[in-house]
């Protein structure tokens, strides 16, 4: 873990936080705790800054699975299957709904090989591990990154 700082335009995105909702939700306190996290890791990152509001703030879900691997291919009949990046962000969704959309057509493409020969998502373990482990883990990973965060 550690900050992704990516400079587009004029623009600074900083994505720096995780949480583990199994629920799929976020309550506001979460939202609140975040942005104020947000706000404390950009200004230690630019301090040359000033105190300067942030304009926008999103989040969403990732999909994950134990051995970071997506899920890729034919799941029945002409059901096709691009998703669970892992984090991995838009290139890696992008280029594979691009391979699916190859596979369904009958492509020849050498990269749709490769997608399938990837190894297949493994699943997440069961709770109440996962409510256990994951917020342990994402400690020690914050930890870790130390002032990065």
């Amino acid at each position: 873990m550690g900050s992704t700082i990516r400079r587009i335009g004029n623009r600074i995105l900083v994505r720096n936080t995780f949480t583990y909702n199994p629920d799929m939700s976020t309550s506001e306190k979460q939202i609140r705790r975040i942005g104020a996290a947000h706000d404390r890791s950009f200004q230690a990152r630019f301090p040359m800054l000033g105190e300067i509001p942030m304009e926008f703030r999103w989040g969403g879900h990732l999909c994950l699975s134990l051995n970071s691997a997506p899920a890729f291919g034919e799941i029945e009949d002409r059901v096709f299957v691009a998703g669970c990046c892992n984090g991995l962000g838009t290139v890696q969704a992008t280029l594979y709904g691009m391979l699916a959309a190859d596979l369904a057509a009958g492509s020849n493409e050498p990269m749709v090989a490769d997608a399938l020969s990837e190894p297949t998502p493994v699943r997440l373990y069961p709770e109440p591990l996962m409510s256990i482990g994951v917020p342990l883990k994402l400690w020690a990973m914050q930890k870790r990154a130390g002032r990065e965060l």
